[in-house]
């Protein structure tokens, strides 16, 4: 959480006329991804198992990401 908080920034979804992000109702999650140049040890122990449980390299992997939802938040289709 500390290391997540100071970087969260409200979630948004795809623009699908213009491509990128936009701000919508349906969503209202905080998020943040961590960089891949990250060097917290923490983080690094959950990407090398998740790395052996699947079998692939780690660079093959996503950023980690954190969402964070407060009381009443939620992710609606849109």
């Amino acid at each position: 959480r500390k290391l997540a908080k100071p970087a969260l920034k409200r979630s948004t979804v795809v623009d699908s006329d213009h491509g990128g992000g936009q701000i919508h109702e349906a969503r209202t999650s905080q998020g943040m991804f961590f960089p891949t140049d990250h060097n917290d040890s923490i983080l690094k122990a959950i990407e090398e198992r998740i790395s052996v449980f699947t079998g692939l390299p780690i660079e093959n992997g996503e950023d980690i990401q954190v969402l964070r939802y407060k009381v009443g938040g939620e992710y609606k289709p849109h």
